[in-house]
């Protein structure tokens, strides 16, 4: 389905045993920075529609 829409899902990169401990470093620091772009997307986002619904139930209960 994401194929039809363009879309990709990523995920993070597992540790493989033997890895040097340098390439885990920097692994992990992209993945930090990965999760930390993420959620400054996500937030505002799902705010937004967190308020949308709020909005909507109180029209609905008046």
């Amino acid at each position: 389905m994401l194929k039809h829409q363009n879309s990709e899902t990523l995920a993070p990169v597992k540790a493989v045993k033997g890895m040097a401990d340098v390439i885990k470093q920097r692994i992990n620091a992209a993945d930090d920075l990965f999760s930390t772009a993420i959620s400054r997307i996500r937030q505002p986002a799902e705010s937004m529609f967190n308020w949308l619904i709020e909005k909507a139930d109180n029209k609905e209960n008046s």
